[in-house]
């Protein structure tokens, strides 16, 4: 699932004026209960709502009347996001709570969600809702959700912050990855919760844990051969789209390229990257950093390429994991070091990913380069 816009969307720590809130830590195998007001039952109260196109229609409200096989309570939460919100860079809602979480603690989100657009001429096939925990050094926790049915169901995911401190965990309704069309999705039962202390596995490797982080032995990328793997999806076969190992004046880099189109909604779900597996430990911190390049354009034009760790579903039921700040967001064509501190929850096998992404791009063309690759296992 393509993850998007996270620090775009909610790298906002100037629009939200709530303090936070401490919480004393669960005992070992208690759930503690840590944001307020988590059914609506007292409307918005406690809740911070973001609603920039509430000038176009956009909605964030309660239903005081209970939903039958939906609605725990009394109330539950409404979002509407209107056909005339088409940018997907800035048009969207949020809905969320601060908290002060701790590096030594587990926790647990969920939220009980409905795809609700009854009656819609313009209904889209599936809605794209974020669920969401932004850490106080711009890392995040979660992952975006395809609502694709009119079913009811309670989606949740275990983190840990990656730095003590002022996380903010949300709920938001994006455009619609198909183009333009109006979105209702319910909400209810929205909890974030301690559930215990953190797992702890030692890891006492040193140094850059990743292969090939200059992509000099790597020549060539497909999904299934070599150090770093290509990942590529094009729904539309967009021509022109691919990475690359290319030269260049400082060796070889990753050259990643997507291509202009004269319809804005047309890459929307269209990227192309890299990515090398490699195993890291519950309870560890680790920094991945890179030398990112926009090639193409050079002027002064936002755009943005996914940077993360991502952990597959298991066998054991566990579900997927994106880890960093997911969104790296480019303004100007000059090089710069890219670092971010990330807090592993479970052990296992994890994505480090690059990715060119067309979400939010609104049509624009780009070429991003990534070289001299770092993910180090930072001391305890």
């Amino acid at each position: 699932m393509p993850s998007s816009l996270r620090p775009i969307l909610f790298g906002l720590a100037g629009l939200f004026g709530l303090c936070s809130v401490t919480f004393p830590g669960a005992a070992a195998g208690a759930a503690v209960l840590l944001n307020t007001n988590p059914g609506f039952e007292s409307g918005l109260s406690g809740w911070r709502v973001y609603n920039p196109v509430a000038a176009l229609g956009g909605q964030v409200s309660i239903q005081p009347t209970p939903l039958a096989g939906f609605t725990v309570g009394a109330q539950h939460l409404v979002m509407t996001l209107p056909r005339a919100a088409t940018d997907n860079y800035t048009q969207y809602m949020t809905v969320g709570q601060d908290l002060t979480l701790s590096t030594q603690r587990r926790y647990r989100f969920s939220i009980r969600l409905k795809w609700d657009n009854k009656g819609a001429t313009d209904a889209p096939a599936r809605a794209i809702v974020s669920t969401w925990v932004r850490h106080a050094d711009g890392s995040y926790s979660g992952k975006d959700l395809f609502i694709d049915t009119a079913d009811t169901r309670t989606y949740s995911f275990e983190f840990t912050p990656s730095v003590d401190g002022a996380s903010h965990a949300y709920v938001g309704l994006l455009t619609n990855i198909e183009g333009p069309r109006s979105t209702r999705v319910l909400a209810e039962a929205f909890r974030v919760e301690d559930v215990g202390p953190a797992a702890y596995e030692p890891d006492g490797r040193t140094g850059n844990l990743l292969q090939d982080p200059g992509f000099e032995s790597t020549s060539t990328l497909s999904p299934q051969q070599g150090t770093w793997r290509l990942t590529e999806y094009s729904p539309t076969g967009a021509a022109g789209l691919g990475s690359t190992i290319a030269n260049a004046s400082t060796g070889r880099r990753l050259r990643m390229r997507l291509p202009a189109s004269s319809d804005p909604d047309a890459l929307n779900n269209t990227w192309t990257g890299a990515y090398q597996t490699v195993r890291l430990y519950a309870g560890n911190t680790y920094e991945l950093s890179a030398d990112i390049d926009r090639e193409v354009p050079e002027a002064v034009v936002d755009s943005i390429i996914n940077v993360y760790l991502y952990r597959a579903p298991t066998a054991a039921g566990d579900s997927p994991e994106w880890l960093g700040d997911i969104d790296h967001v480019i303004d100007s064509g000059a090089q710069r070091r890219y670092t971010q501190r990330i807090r592993v929850v479970r052990t296992g096998l994890y994505q480090v990913t690059f990715r060119n992404f067309g979400w939010a791009q609104n049509g624009r063309g780009s070429v991003t380069a990534v070289d001299n690759v770092g993910l180090v296992r930072l001391p305890d």
